[in-house]
């Protein structure tokens, strides 16, 4: 589990998509503006939390992340 809730981010940290046995990610109650699409390199990710963030679309390399169970995404600035 890697936690970077409430640290005021405005981007995944560095590094961390190269994480490819990472199976949660929080990246909630921060200043997030996106989620990128090579979100799907984190390909035994299970956990996917970013709410209440400044997200309004949520990236297509979602819908490839097949053992992704769990996606929280609510309290963003979102149209999704």
């Amino acid at each position: 589990c890697l936690d970077f809730s409430t640290n005021q981010i405005y981007e995944i940290p560095e590094g961390v998509l190269g994480l490819t046995e990472l199976q949660t990610l929080r990246l909630n109650k921060n200043n997030l503006l996106e989620i990128p699409d090579n979100i799907a390199e984190l390909s035994n990710l299970t956990e996917l939390c970013f709410t209440d963030n400044l997200i309004t679309v949520l990236p297509v390399g979602l819908a490839l992340m097949s053992k992704l169970k769990i996606l929280e995404a609510h309290g963003n600035d979102s149209h999704m």
